[in-house]
């Protein structure tokens, strides 16, 4: 279950400084004991999950890299972010087991399962309302803390997930680029992207790439320059990406500028005012100066140059 995130632990713990070696091993021998464990519990995963959060609010972990492509995200802030995240939806999955066993009634079990099966493919919104649906018809008084998990995660999933207009496209990629698959590139929500601007200095200016899977998740990515859209969705089709350019201010994180820059997808427009409205929605500030700016035609223009050259 953990052993990607174990290799990956291994490799990182060989090449970094000693503060960083000892928080990758301390959260591999933690892995380690959740691989070997006969019975994952709620606990256990806390523990794991609590270590990594932890380790990600300390600046001395999560400081950035010197490449030639410029400051680069650590890439044990990238793994330890990773395992967070997974962690949370095994949270999940851990308490629909409870609930399972909690009861007898091969339908709702199948009812569960189904839920289950929807948390693991990203369909949040989906999978609330079959849960809403079933809680309304049924109860499990003896599980009340996973019942609420459940709940709270869900609904914090759905939060975050976009609205999109009747006018919506999903694009499919319109290449496999080899050279930019990067298993490492750190993914964000747009939770994690406020507390990421949150630690800049004030006045600070960021840009992250952005792509909009087909169940409405927005998933993000640092540095518009050193990010790719292939490792967003996994190359899967969306329904919008670009970039954003944000600015930490007194007054809060302003949108700089909103496009559909992605020369994997080329976009059309549709979805840049609905990124907007979701940024608001948010909590992010979008001003008459906020810029949407659409990319397509230059893009297409620089591949149909790229190919003349050929």
């Amino acid at each position: 279950m953990f052993s990607s995130f174990i290799t990956k632990a291994q490799t990182l713990s060989g090449s970094t400084n000693n503060f960083k070696k000892n928080c990758i091993d301390t959260l591999q021998e933690k892995l380690l004991a959740l691989d070997y464990a006969t019975d994952l519990t709620e606990e256990n995963i806390n523990n794991v999950a609590k270590f990594a959060q932890v380790c990600l609010a300390e600046p001395l972990f999560t400081y950035k890299q010197i490449s030639l492509f410029g400051l680069l995200t650590s890439r044990s802030e990238a793994l330890f972010t990773e395992v967070n995240q997974y962690l949370s939806t095994q949270l999940m999955i851990l308490s629909i087991a409870k609930l399972k066993k909690a009861t007898i009634d091969h339908e709702l079990r199948m009812q569960l399962a189904v839920i289950e099966g929807l948390i693991t493919t990203k369909d949040y919104a989906k999978a609330l309302k079959n849960w809403c649906e079933m809680l309304t018809a049924n109860s499990f008084p003896g599980c009340p803390q996973a019942v609420q998990r459940v709940q709270t995660c869900l609904s914090a999933h759905v939060r975050r997930q976009i609205q999109l207009p009747n006018t919506k496209q999903l694009y499919a990629r319109t290449r496999y680029p080899l050279a930019e698959i990067d298993s490492s590139q750190k993914l964000y929500n747009i939770d994690e992207i406020k507390e990421y601007m949150a630690r800049q200095p004030l006045d600070a200016t960021e840009s992250f790439t952005y792509a909009i899977d087909q169940h409405g998740n927005v998933v993000l990515s640092v540095g518009a320059n050193t990010s790719f859209h292939i490792n967003l969705c996994g190359g899967a089709p969306v329904y919008g990406a670009g970039e954003l350019h944000l600015k930490r201010t007194s007054a809060g994180v302003e949108v700089l500028i909103v496009n559909n820059k992605s020369g994997l997808y080329l976009p059309r427009t549709e979805f840049l005012k609905s990124m907007c409205d979701w940024m608001i929605k948010q909590g992010f500030n979008v001003t008459n100066n906020t810029k949407q700016i659409d990319e397509r035609e230059r893009l297409i223009h620089e591949v149909m140059l790229n190919k003349s050259f050929r």
